[in-house]
This record gives C-alpha cells, sequence and structure tokens, in this order.
C-alpha cells in the first residue's frame, strides 16, 4: 500500500512537471554603439515577477513560461532605451539587444546660495525650479 502512494505521488509530481513548459530565453545586452555589455540590465515579463538581470558580461537565462507568450519581454537599463517585444515573436530562444543611449531632458535649476553676516553664520540655500 505505502509504494503505492509513493508511486502515485511521483506520477503526480511528473504529470504537474510536464504540463509546466517553458521557454528558456538566453542572450547578451549591450550598448547598440561600441557593443560593450551592459551589466545589470533589468530583463523581465510585464504584469509578472519573472525577471533576472545580465551578469557582467551582459549575458542572462530567463525561463519564461508558455502561459505568458502573449506578454512583453522588457529589457532596461539606465540612460538606454527600452527594449520591448511581445514573447509570441520572439523567434529563436539566443537573443543579442543592443539598447541606444538616451538622453533625458531635465528643466533648469537654480541654486541661490546666501551667507548671512550675523554671528551664527546663518547658511540658505534655496532650489527654484
Amino acid at each position: 500500500m505505502r509504494n503505492s502512494v509513493i508511486f502515485l505521488g511521483f506520477i503526480l509530481i511528473l504529470v504537474i512537471f510536464l504540463f509546466q513548459k517553458y521557454a528558456t530565453f538566453y542572450g547578451v545586452v549591450v550598448d547598440a554603439r561600441d557593443g560593450k555589455p551592459l551589466k545589470d540590465s533589468h530583463i523581465y515579463v510585464e504584469g509578472t515577477n519573472i525577471g533576472t538581470i545580465s551578469n557582467e558580461k551582459g549575458e542572462f537565462a530567463l525561463p519564461v513560461p508558455f502561459r505568458h507568450k502573449e506578454r512583453q519581454l522588457i529589457v532596461s537599463y539606465l540612460s538606454y532605451t527600452t527594449y520591448v517585444q511581445k514573447i509570441s515573436t520572439i523567434e529563436k530562444p539566443e537573443m543579442r539587444i543592443a539598447l541606444d543611449q538616451t538622453a533625458i531632458p531635465l528643466d533648469d535649476v537654480i541654486v541661490k546660495f546666501d551667507v548671512s553676516p550675523s554671528k551664527n553664520q546663518n547658511i540658505k540655500l534655496q532650489i527654484e525650479p
């Protein structure tokens, strides 16, 4: 009896494992201009908690369950354009993602510095947008 329960448990685990199908995407994230790897790039599936970061060589591996094939794969890195592609349109699991640098325009900032001539030397710092 005990062997039957263990066998049925093993079969159940095997069936669950077989129905949890994954596609694993491998790749490297690089700077589009010079081809240098982008360490610590964020690679994730939109709307899920599935994600990873690239290593020092810009490499990553990301297993994605097939049930998320209609979602977007997003690759981002600070001060670079974000790469977005629908998972079902990715043709092969090996990817080379080249990100372009982008400038983020900021408003001018005025910094005023004032030291009063009093004994305590009060310092006022005012920042205006």
